[in-house]
């Protein structure tokens, strides 16, 4: 298939029940002249808002979106999209790291809640539909989820004075079992579920769905479309962070520029090397009951054992394609020509840097047969780059946040200033 064939065919799993076109997103909380990255004083701010990404219903409806201003507005600038790891959550210390850095650039940088993780977890549903009801009535933006005062890491508790909702707060105090407990359901719903429109895709491709909503609603007048150039958009994110930026980039042309970091991996690479145990791991309670179902009914069968053919069911179910036409080698040709950074650790156990690397050379490689061949791709060459860092397992060390900033820096100049 050409490139446009191809995205088409992987935006219809990607796909959700759209929302009702008159709910418009609602600003929550502001507030600005907090401590910028280096904890020195800054005038960057901060808001808080609410996105609707799907069919009202659900607890995963609405996205919670943290966005950090530059203190000039006077031009549009670029965006970052940063996208946060499994277990963590928009207001991460290492994401706000990042929203802060790049916002004292003079961009705009936004991260938003994946799927489950934050203040989507569905024991905080009730305070997002409050902010709701109390907009719609007229009363303001407030929803009962006040600021917690003096912020802490929002998993783990370490101090950063970044203020977090009480939500936020209450999501890292929860026990890690308790935390990832409706994720993990809705995936083993989803490995049990019949294909259809309604079945949910929560590890990648639905919170690459909302990231498309977010960017819909940033762009517009409700939000801040005057202020960001819609030509230079960036998305970078660690670990699943970095899964949904490669599929953000590779379903939306609105992306510009990408930079996943330790997240671009080839799933059908680790099936046939027998290097996919460390991914799994990532989602034990998913491949748990995966193993559980696969069980047979009479004991005298003998006990089943998790291997690569069950591995592949489950990824066949629950992220459909992934490991055909949508894996690696295929998707991460989606995004050129646009510029691609893939940061990864040279001894990564989830992301084999042989597979990284060999998806790489098949995407340069499909790239030059087809670039331009349906007309609405140009055959321009493609700057695509992979940043092996030496001695790093699965960690984004400074090293590669700095790699990760110079290419977003290099590919937001202005002509004149290129």
């Amino acid at each position: 298939p050409t490139p446009k064939e191809l995205r088409e065919k992987l935006n219809q799993p990607l796909a959700r029940p759209p929302a009702d076109a008159g709910i418009v997103p609602i600003m929550t909380d502001a507030w600005g002249g907090t401590n910028g990255s280096d904890g020195a004083a800054s005038s960057i701010a901060f808001e808080r808002w609410l996105v609707p990404s799907e069919a009202a219903g659900s607890s995963q409806s609405n996205v919670p979106v943290l966005i950090a201003l530059p203190s000039t507005r006077d031009q549009q600038v670029p965006l970052v999209f940063v996208n946060h790891g499994t277990t963590r959550c928009k207001s991460d210390t290492k994401v706000v790291s990042a929203l802060s850095r790049y916002a004292e650039r003079g961009w705009v940088a936004l991260s938003f809640d994946s799927r489950y993780h934050g203040e989507r977890h569905p024991e905080f549903a009730d305070v997002i539909d409050a902010h709701f009801e109390n907009a719609g009535a007229g009363g303001g933006t407030k929803g009962g989820n006040e600021k917690v005062a003096d912020g802490a890491d929002a998993v783990g508790g370490e101090a950063t004075g970044f203020p977090l909702t009480l939500s936020e707060q209450q999501w890292g105090d929860m026990p890690a079992n308790v935390r990832l407990a409706p994720y993990y359901s809705a995936l083993i719903t989803s490995w049990r579920s019949q294909p259809s429109v309604e079945r949910e895709s929560p590890f990648i491709y639905d919170s690459a769905w909302d990231a498309s909503r977010v960017l819909d609603a940033v762009l517009s007048e409700n939000m801040h479309g005057s202020l960001i150039d819609p030509a230079r958009i960036g998305t970078t994110g660690i670990s699943l962070g970095g899964m949904i930026s490669w599929f953000s980039a590779a379903s939306d042309t609105r992306f510009s520029v990408a930079a996943p970091a330790i997240g671009v991996q080839g799933f059908q690479y680790a099936l046939d090397e027998n290097v996919w145990q460390a991914r799994v791991a990532t989602l034990s309670g998913l491949f748990d009951a995966a193993l559980q179902d696969a069980q047979p009914n009479d004991a005298t069968d003998g006990k089943k054992d998790l291997d690569s053919d069950l591995v592949g069911q489950v990824w066949d179910a629950v992220v459909p394609r992934i490991r055909t036409d949508f894996d690696a080698p295929s998707s991460l040709a989606l995004i050129a020509p646009r510029p691609l950074l893939i940061v990864n650790g040279e001894i990564d156990p989830r992301n084999p840097i042989n597979g990284v690397e060999s998806a790489v050379n098949v995407a340069k490689t499909t790239w030059s047969t087809v670039a331009g061949v349906d007309g609405t791709e140009g055959a321009e060459s493609w700057e695509v780059e992979l940043m092996s860092a030496s001695g790093v397992a699965h960690e984004v060390t400074p090293e590669m946040w700095e790699r990760i900033d110079g290419w977003f820096e290099a590919h937001f100049k202005s002509p004149h200033e290129a």
